[in-house]
């Protein structure tokens, strides 16, 4: 098992094949880039199924094909440039308030099992950053919800911005 925590100054982490045991672990505040891709049929083991609040520091965030449930705050992620949590197919709550993240960053959630509360939830946060304006997201495929009348207005607003969204 990785502590991440003590290694200190630590800014990038690739992990080709990942399998954590218990809960996913928190991340230094030093790290800019985290990319665990589970390529294989393996499913991430965790006790709390939560991504963990991912630091202001970190622009690139990849953990595609895991069994997490719950997508943690990322509202301090000002640098987010690229964020995937692909194939995570119970991957169906969002918390956290305001979506935070470059102008034209990318959110792909393709694959998962967002709910529409879910979707409602994460599309306000992006109105309520007020700062996107080239940004894509894909919440398609999988099981996600297809967008309720309210999320539709959250998504009318970012694409009024110069945003793309791909749903369901």
């Amino acid at each position: 098992d990785i502590d991440f925590t003590v290694l200190t100054g630590l800014q990038a982490f690739y992990g080709g094949v990942c399998i954590f045991t218990g809960a996913m672990p928190a991340l230094p505040e030093t790290i800019q880039v985290f990319d665990c891709s589970n390529n294989g049929d393996g499913d991430l083991i965790a006790s709390t199924g939560t991504i963990p609040t991912i630091p202001a520091s970190c622009h690139s965030f990849a953990l595609v094909r895991f069994a997490v449930t719950t997508l943690g705050d990322v509202s301090d992620c000002t640098a987010m440039a690229s964020f995937n949590a692909g194939y995570c197919t119970n991957l169906a709550n969002y918390v956290g308030g305001t979506v935070a993240g470059e102008a034209d960053a990318s959110f792909t959630f393709e694959g998962c099992a967002f709910t529409a509360a879910a979707l409602e939830s994460f599309f306000a946060g992006c109105v309520a950053n007020g700062g996107f304006n080239a940004a894509s997201f894909d919440v398609s495929g999988g099981t996600n919800a297809a967008p309720n009348a309210t999320t539709l207005g959250y998504i009318a607003i970012l694409e009024g911005a110069g945003c793309t969204v791909t749903h369901n």
